[in-house]
């Protein structure tokens, strides 16, 4: 009642916000809503225009902004992401310190979800309103260039992240005070970076006692910190499988002996301060699991398989699921239960799967990257039938022939070679051209569009690499002939337009990534926050094998939970 009284309008009449002819549409609305607030209804009678003054009110602006902070402490990306977008014109319009601020949070929200060249953009804006030397404010300059050395290491510019990490400490010398244990971590995390960009794996030892010194001077100063320690006892773990890929057979076992301590420290640290669910403990469960594998004792690789699907469950169920990651971590999982000769094992990832491709369909995902989710639903088949051919062969036909249609729709996109058109790129040009009219005075048109795909929220690094999608288009179509065949024909080992199973269950799981040492301690990621929009249609549950118990489906097909 007093929103509406402060947008000019008249108090709406009491009633319940739950009605279904009461139900609010704008994105704080339906925060607020959530929120189990009894005063909730009075903003669902607001039109656009009187909630849009409400918001526009300074106290009530500057609660939306810090809001988005709440939001981001407690992993709920989702809804930060949509306060921002909703936001984002009306700071605009003030400019100053109330653009300064937002685009300072906003950035962080897409670092969150991996987009990296959005977070530049925004960063990139923000320090051209901060008007101060670094001499004149040094404290504000050493976070400016921490948070630009992250950035460009999560693009791939190593060098470029290397010099702002040293501008940290040079700027921290030049006031009379030490490098900090962050500091230390950023440097052996990059350095790490560069000798694996350049071949130099000896090189990581040297990277490793960088890590390990910024943990001990964070256990001097920091000790109730124990996320941050998580982080990186798991990069000090990157390092050291690494060290066992590259070394000879003695030196090998005793470093992955290493990685699997340092990964387990993290691990149980993760479990007790955060919970198995959080995104985090996913990660680490996933570099755990590599470890653990490349020890390769009975009891480590039965560990490996629990941790691969635990890891996975985490990645279908978060804001900032990422198709590329699912599809590894199903290869992975894959991987390990066919060197266990454990088929069955297999049925354990079936409410994950559900979750992920329900997840993905609802942000969108399998329309900007038709041929990246057709490979992924390929992927999926594969996990069906080598769990049990036989009785799996009709959903796993049902998966290639859902794919051949995104493959056809992705091929028809690209007109003709590999990787063209690919449609996260196209979206990332999009998004930076809307930015870019947004600061020349023309933020309305990003959020006239936010209805579109392109504004849902999920996460950047969608795309899986390489992929052909006319010659997916043909593979797909071979594979559904071969399932057509009296005697299940497809291949255990068919080809990967993805990168083959053997490379990939490294990948994150051990630090055998070799551009990517410690990405997943440099992200500090939500647990799903849920979608505010409307969502499309679900899709069907994946139907497994009868003996494999299959929860209901509820209302129009959607994936159980």
């Amino acid at each position: 009642t007093a929103a509406a009284a402060q947008a000019g309008g008249s108090a709406p009449s009491p009633g319940p916000w739950r009605s279904e002819a009461r139900q609010p549409t704008d994105e704080i609305a339906i925060l607020a809503a959530r929120s189990g607030s009894e005063d909730a209804h009075a903003l669902a009678d607001l039109t656009p225009e009187e909630m849009t003054a409400v918001l526009n009110n300074n106290r009530n602006l500057g609660t939306a902004i810090d809001l988005v902070g709440c939001y981001l402490k407690n992993y709920e990306i989702d809804k930060a992401d949509r306060i921002c977008q909703r936001i984002e014109p009306l700071c605009r319009e003030r400019g100053g310190l109330w653009l300064f601020k937002l685009l300072n949070m906003y950035s962080t929200v897409r670092m969150k979800q991996s987009r990296h060249q959005e977070a530049l953009a925004m960063y990139e804006e923000y320090e051209e309103l901060i008007g101060l030397e670094p001499e004149e404010h040094w404290e504000l300059f050493d976070t400016v260039y921490r948070n630009f050395g992250w950035i460009h290491c999560s693009i791939g510019n190593h060098e470029k992240a290397m010099h702002y990490f040293r501008r940290c400490v040079e700027i921290k010398k030049k006031n009379g005070v030490p490098p900090h244990w962050f500091d230390q971590w950023d440097l052996g995390k990059t350095h790490a970076r560069l000798s694996v960009q350049k071949g130099n794996f000896s090189a990581l030892k040297h990277s490793l006692e960088l890590i390990k010194k910024g943990i001990e001077l964070h256990q001097q100063v920091e000790q109730q910190d124990k996320v941050m320690l998580c982080k990186m006892l798991n990069s000090a773990g990157e390092c050291a499988s690494i060290l066992g890929d590259y070394g000879n057979f003695e030196d090998s076992q005793g470093w992955y002996e290493e990685a699997v301590r340092l990964h387990r420290q993290s691990y149980d640290l993760y479990v007790v301060t955060l919970g198995k669910g959080k995104p985090l403990t996913g990660w680490c469960m996933e570099h755990l699991a590599g470890a653990c594998r490349r020890l390769d004792t009975q009891a480590s690789r039965q560990e490996a398989k629990n941790l691969m699907i635990g890891a996975l469950r985490v990645e279908c169920t978060k804001d900032i699921i990422k198709l590329s990651a699912m599809d590894r971590l199903l290869a992975s999982v894959l991987e390990l239960h066919r060197d266990a000769d454990d088929p069955q094992g297999l049925a354990g990832c079936q409410d994950a799967i559900n979750a992920g491709l329900e997840n993905l369909h609802r942000r969108h995902v399998d329309e900007v990257e038709a041929a990246s989710y057709a490979a992924l639903l390929r992927r999926v088949a594969q996990v069906l039938l080598a769990h049990d051919a036989e009785a799996n062969r009709q959903g796993a036909a049902d998966l290639l022939r859902e794919a051949l249609g995104y493959a056809r729709k992705a091929a028809s996109r690209s007109g003709g070679g590999a990787g063209a058109g690919g449609g996260q790129r196209a979206e990332v040009a999009r998004l930076l051209e809307l930015m870019a009219g947004g600061r020349a005075g023309g933020a309305a048109q990003a959020t006239d569009a936010r209805d579109a795909p392109l504004f849902t929220p999920k996460a950047g690094d969608q795309e899986i690499a390489a992929l052909d999608p006319h010659r997916l288009v043909v593979d797909l179509e071979r594979q559904l002939q071969q399932l057509s065949q009296p005697v299940a024909a497809f291949p255990a080992s068919s080809a990967h337009l993805s990168p083959p199973s053997s490379a990939v269950v490294g990948n994150r799981g051990g630090g055998v990534d070799r551009g990517d040492v410690g990405q997943a301690a440099r992200e500090d990621p939500p647990l799903s926050g849920g979608d505010l929009r409307p969502a499309p249609q679900p899709r069907p549950s994946v139907a497994w094998a009868p003996e494999v118990p299959v929860a209901p489906p509820a209302a129009a097909g959607r994936a159980p939970a």
